[in-house]
């Protein structure tokens, strides 16, 4: 598990609380899948993750730049 990860006990993005484990899912989903695109990343994301809307589709009708762990970190 990356160190940065390792540090945090929890983060809340969209009004959803995510672990540390969750976080690390995300981040080993990104590293694992490069190739695909940030649309195909969130809804891949959000189909492990359980993450739905309301009506039962994946929660990707906001920017799905919470999920990336590049260098400029998470939207706020």
């Amino acid at each position: 598990m990356d160190a940065g990860i390792k540090n945090l006990m929890s983060a809340t993005f969209f009004g959803r609380r995510f672990t540390r484990r969750q976080i690390a899912v995300i981040h080993q989903t990104v590293t694992t899948f490069p190739a695909l695109s940030r649309k195909e990343l969130a809804q891949t994301i959000c189909e492990h993750l359980r993450w739905r809307t309301p009506t039962g589709g994946n929660r990707v009708a906001r920017p799905p730049s919470a999920c990336w762990s590049g260098s400029s970190g998470p939207a706020s």
